[in-house]
């Protein structure tokens, strides 16, 4: 997506490795939404964030706000027995959806810059002929 709200949610170790990149995703004119903890590392560094209940904590959530158009794109790193189900249904969510889900922060990286990289218009395309 060349636009849109980012949905974060981030184990533990990748909390801090997602700060730049959320930052760069505000320059590009995204928004973003995060669960409780990964929302409150963001926000302590200065970046907007809306928080978005897991699917297990109520209604609405982030398969709701999927369902309903509202993300253009998911980063989601978050993992672990207690996790599992929460991930496997947020998941079959965004593929149903259609909507790109991005499971490592190396991904988010390359992702963000690809869509810098996009965006700027520095992409072109020739035939392979020309080479």
């Amino acid at each position: 997506p060349k636009s849109g709200k980012v949905f974060i949610s981030v184990n533990q170790p990748d909390k801090e490795k997602v700060v730049p990149i959320a930052k760069r995703l505000l320059a590009l004119g995204f928004t973003i939404s995060a669960t409780r903890g990964t929302a409150k590392v963001l926000e302590s560094e200065g970046i907007s964030c809306q928080s978005v209940q897991k699917i297990a904590e109520g209604r609405p959530n982030v398969r709701d706000h999927i369902i309903n158009d509202e993300i253009a794109m998911v980063f989601l790193t978050a993992s672990g027995a207690d996790y599992h189900e929460e991930e496997i249904e947020l998941r079959q969510a965004a593929l149903s959806y259609h909507i790109p889900i991005v499971t490592t922060i190396t991904a988010a990286e390359m992702t963000v810059s690809a869509i810098e990289r996009y965006l700027s218009d520095s992409v072109s395309v020739k035939p392979i002929q020309a080479y």
